[in-house]
Formats: C-alpha cells, sequence, structure tokens
C-alpha cells in the first residue's frame, strides 16, 4: 500500500487475487509444493507484517506478582 504521495505505508499491506497481464499463469492459482510466485508473495508480505507487528510491540511490566 502506498500514500497519497507515493510512499510506501510502513503498516498496511495488501494481498488479493493475482494479475494475470502482469504475472503470467498466476490467474487460476496456487499448486501445493510447486513453490507458485502466489506463495512466495503471500510468503513476503507475512514475514514483513510479523516484523513490522514485533517492531511495534509495546512490553508491558508483569505488575501480577
Amino acid at each position: 500500500m502506498r500514500s497519497a504521495t507515493g510512499q510506501p505505508h510502513p503498516h498496511l499491506f495488501a494481498f488479493g487475487i493475482p494479475v494475470e497481464g502482469v504475472q503470467w499463469n498466476t490467474a487460476i492459482g496456487a499448486r501445493a509444493r510447486a513453490n507458485a510466485e502466489m506463495f512466495r508473495q503471500a510468503d513476503s508480505i507475512a514475514r514483513s507484517a510479523l516484523k513490522a507487528a514485533v517492531d511495534r510491540a509495546v512490553v508491558v511490566p508483569d505488575t501480577h506478582r
């Protein structure tokens, strides 16, 4: 996702149906164990989203002792 100024938004992620005209032979979907581009993209997005969540995590001290 990009901001109105064209900069990548650091906390928004998007993933959806691939565009056949941009990435050939991906419109049907990915097959398991085929190392499909769609799965690699999903993996990359998931890693980036998880990293962003960890980077923003706030450590709350345990006060119940």
